[in-house]
């Protein structure tokens, strides 16, 4: 278990005997964390399940003691549930939805993008796209903007050369069906879904300039040949989010990206949850 066994300037722990200290401080991490979950009422809830120790928050490859309280507001609670109810399943990925969640904030308070199209490349079930979607109704700003959804939509993992074949087995984070999908974007009719296969379902698709995309293709090749003919459709201004760009085992996706934005002289921020975030400045 994580623990935090310091004791700082000006606490009454120092008041306390030596011997004794060890079982405060114990104390004091129970009180701050598991007890202070219970007093208020979080049993169950978003913030509960990710506290997986008293002072310290692990989830998503990130153990973290600063403040989370991002993950029990209320917004989030909501665009989560949402997800996970429309999605059959919580991915335990609260961070890289909130950080897609503030670039479509920004991009539909942005003059120069806030009417244009949001193109997902790789939705498998739905989960940030619809949290995304869940997270405006919220607040009572819907999403209004046409809304591309791109995947094969089929439930085999990918192989390392980039097909899905039943021999790869079911994947449990993709789409079941694109019945399933569609089923679950139902109440939002500006969504369009596209299935096929990457980039040539690209061309079933009629949409002008883009003001966020969000990639999530487990592949860097084809990854690397979607953003060579979208990228001239990113609006300045507009949010570009790689899922996988410095997730663990993506180091080819990594290296490719970060060379193609290199040469559009675009400035990737890694994100700790393995997300790269680009806004288009040129």
């Amino acid at each position: 278990m994580f623990w935090d066994m310091n004791i700082y300037a000006g606490s009454k722990l120092l008041k306390v005997p030596r011997f004794m200290r060890f079982f405060f401080v114990i104390l004091r991490d129970l009180k701050n964390g598991v007890f202070r979950n219970l007093l208020n009422g979080n049993v169950g809830s978003l913030g509960f399940n990710y506290l997986v120790t008293p002072s310290y928050f692990v989830f998503d490859g990130v153990i973290t003691r600063h403040n989370m309280n991002i993950i029990n507001s209320a917004r989030m609670e909501y665009s989560i549930n949402q997800a996970s109810l429309q999605c059959g399943r919580d991915y335990q990925i609260p961070m890289r939805l909130h950080q897609a969640i503030w670039a479509i904030d920004y991009v539909l308070s942005n003059k120069s993008t806030k009417d244009l199209s949001i193109v997902e490349i790789g939705t498998g079930r739905g989960f940030i796209m619809s949290g995304i979607l869940s997270s405006r109704d919220f607040i009572k700003s819907s999403v209004k903007n046409p809304i591309y959804l791109f995947d094969t939509f089929s439930p085999y993992a990918v192989s390392i050369s980039g097909g899905q074949e039943s021999q790869n087995g079911v994947h449990p984070f993709y789409a079941e069906s694109i019945e399933s999908v569609k089923n679950a974007f139902s109440k939002w009719p500006n969504v369009n879904i596209i299935q096929g296969l990457l980039p040539e379902s690209l061309n079933q698709a009629s949409f002008g300039s883009i003001g966020f995309l969000h990639l999530d293709l487990n592949n860097a090749k084809v990854e690397l040949e979607v953003l060579k003919q979208l990228w001239p459709k990113i609006q300045i201004g507009g949010v570009v989010i790689s899922d996988d760009y410095g997730y663990l085992g993506f180091d080819e996706t990594y290296k490719t990206l970060s060379n193609f934005f290199g040469e559009v002289s675009a400035t990737v921020l890694t994100s700790a949850y393995g997300q790269g975030i680009v806004i288009k400045t040129e």
